[in-house]
C-alpha cells in the first residue's frame, strides 16, 4: 500500500518558518510574489450581525439596485410574534404558555409530526435585513406583521419592480397559511400584505419547493418533485401568462436535472446562466453548487453543468446562490464554520499585473533532507495533469502567467503525496 508522503507547507518568504514535520516527506512551497495582489474570489463569511454563531442564517437576496441584503434567520427566540386565528393576532390575546401551546400544534399540523419547541423548530423562520454601502453590510433590520409572522416566512427572490419581492406561502388575512408563494412591495422599510403569485397546475408545499424569478419577471423557475421528475427534485420552469399569473411547470430536461437532489435555482440578471445546488456524485460536499449555460429561448436546452470551484464549494452543504446585476458580486448559504450562515464570494478572476513564480522542494520527512521526486501538475479541479517535471535535486520552478488555481503533486517510486492547490489570488 503506498503510504502518504507529502505534507504541504505554505510560506510567504518574508514570514517566519514553522518547523517541519518530521514524519515521511514535506512539500515546502516558497512565493516570490507581487505585493499589489488582493483576493478577488475568496469566500468571506459576512460578520455579525448578519451572521450569528449559534443559529442559521440561510436564502440571500440583493435587492435589485443593489442597496439591501435580505436573509432568512431561522429558530430565532426573537421571532415576530403575530399569529393571526379568525382575524385575531393572538399573540396579543392568549398567556404565553396558551400562546406557545397553541403554536407548537400549528407547527406540527404544518409538519405532519410532533414539533415540542416550536421557537427552536425550523419553521420558525423570520426575514431579516441589512443595508449595503458600498458593497459592505450596515445595520440589521427585522421587519413585523405582515412581511414577518409566526409561520414560516422568507424571500425567495426579486420579482420585476425594484421593490417587489416573491415570498414562500400564500396568507390569508384571516390568519393560515396555504401551498404556494406571494407577492409583497416594500416601501420605505414597509411591506405590503403578501398577495398570491398564480402558477396553473402547481399544489406543493413549501417544504417541497424552492422558486426564483427573472429579472424581468419573464419566467419563474421551480425547483420540485413531481411525478414526471427524475427522482428527487427537479428543476421547472413557468412562463408568464400575466399579472402574477404563470404557466403549468415545464421540466427544464435532462440536461440540468438528475435522478439526485436539483435545488434553490436563481437565474443571472441577463437571464443566460442558472446557478444551483445539486448533490449528484462528483462534488465537494453534500449539497455543491452548479452553473449552466442556455442555449436557446426555450429554457429546456442547457450546457452541461459545471461545478463552482473553491472556495465557493467547500467539503461542507453549500447551496441557496445569489448572483448580483454585475454578475459578478456572490452570495450564498454554507455550514462550512458549524451553523448555516451568508457568504460572499466574486465569481471573475481578473488578470494578473505580472507573473508569480513559485518554487517547491520535496524534503524527506524521515531525514529532513531534500530528495529527488516526479512531480506532475495540472489546472486544479480537473482530471487532467499535463505538466510533469523529474526534479533530480528535489527542487522545482512553476511560473503562473494566468490567474488559475494549480494542483501538484510529487512521487518517489511507490510513495505519493497529497495534492497541492495552489491559487494565484
Amino acid at each position: 500500500m503506498a503510504r502518504n508522503l507529502l505534507n504541504c507547507f505554505f510560506y510567504n518568504i518574508i514570514t517566519r518558518q514553522k518547523p517541519l514535520n518530521r514524519q515521511f516527506l514535506n512539500l515546502l512551497v516558497l512565493f516570490c510574489f507581487w505585493q499589489g495582489l488582493y483576493s478577488q474570489h475568496s469566500a468571506q463569511k459576512l460578520a455579525y450581525p448578519v451572521n450569528t454563531d449559534d443559529l442559521d442564517e440561510i436564502c440571500p437576496v440583493v435587492s435589485g439596485d443593489n442597496g439591501i441584503l435580505f436573509f432568512t434567520r431561522v429558530a430565532d427566540p426573537n421571532c415576530e410574534k403575530t399569529l393571526i386565528v379568525d382575524g385575531v393576532d393572538i399573540s396579543l390575546t392568549l398567556p404565553a404558555d396558551e400562546y406557545r401551546d397553541k403554536l407548537r400544534k400549528v407547527y406540527s399540523q404544518i409538519a405532519n409530526r410532533l414539533i415540542a419547541d416550536p421557537y427552536a423548530s425550523t419553521y420558525n423562520q423570520d426575514i431579516w435585513y441589512t443595508k449595503l454601502v458600498e458593497g459592505v453590510p450596515h445595520g440589521i433590520f427585522h421587519p413585523g406583521y405582515p412581511i414577518n409572522d409566526a409561520l414560516p416566512n422568507s424571500i425567495c427572490s426579486g420579482y420585476g419592480a425594484a421593490n417587489a419581492y416573491l415570498v414562500i406561502n400564500r396568507f390569508s388575512k384571516t390568519g393560515g397559511i396555504d401551498r404556494g408563494f406571494s407577492v409583497s412591495e416594500m416601501e420605505r422599510g414597509d411591506f405590503s400584505f403578501p398577495e398570491p403569485l398564480l402558477i396553473d397546475g402547481f399544489n406543493k408545499s413549501g417544504s417541497e419547493v424552492n422558486l426564483t424569478a427573472a429579472s424581468d419577471s419573464s419566467v419563474v423557475i421551480l425547483a420540485m418533485k413531481d411525478d414526471d421528475g427524475s427522482g428527487g427534485m427537479d428543476l421547472y420552469v413557468c412562463f408568464r401568462l400575466g399579472p402574477d399569473r404563470y404557466s403549468q411547470p415545464v421540466n427544464m430536461g435532462p440536461s440540468l436535472n438528475t435522478e439526485w437532489r436539483e435545488s434553490t435555482p436563481v437565474l443571472s440578471q441577463d437571464l443566460k446562466k442558472i446557478y444551483f445546488t445539486s448533490d449528484r456524485p462528483g462534488g465537494l460536499g453534500k449539497g455543491d453548487i452548479y452553473c449552466s449555460e442556455r442555449k436557446d429561448f426555450t429554457y429546456t436546452s442547457w450546457s452541461r453543468p459545471v461545478r463552482l470551484n473553491p472556495p465557493v464549494n467547500s467539503p461542507y452543504d453549500d447551496s441557496h446562490p445569489h448572483v448580483g446585476r454585475d454578475g459578478d458580486i456572490f452570495y450564498f448559504t454554507s455550514n462550512r464554520e458549524g451553523s448555516s450562515d451568508i457568504f460572499k464570494a466574486k465569481l471573475k478572476r481578473e488578470k494578473l499585473p505580472r507573473e508569480i513564480s513559485v518554487t517547491i522542494t520535496v524534503i524527506n520527512g524521515t531525514t529532513g533532507k531534500t530528495c529527488q521526486a516526479e512531480l506532475t501538475w495540472g489546472e486544479a479541479y480537473q482530471d487532467l495533469r499535463p505538466g510533469y517535471f523529474r526534479a533530480r535535486d528535489g527542487k522545482a520552478k512553476y511560473i503562473f502567467y494566468e490567474n488559475k488555481p494549480m494542483v501538484f503533486k510529487a512521487a518517489n517510486r511507490d510513495l505519493y503525496s497529497d495534492e497541492v492547490i495552489i491559487d494565484p489570488q
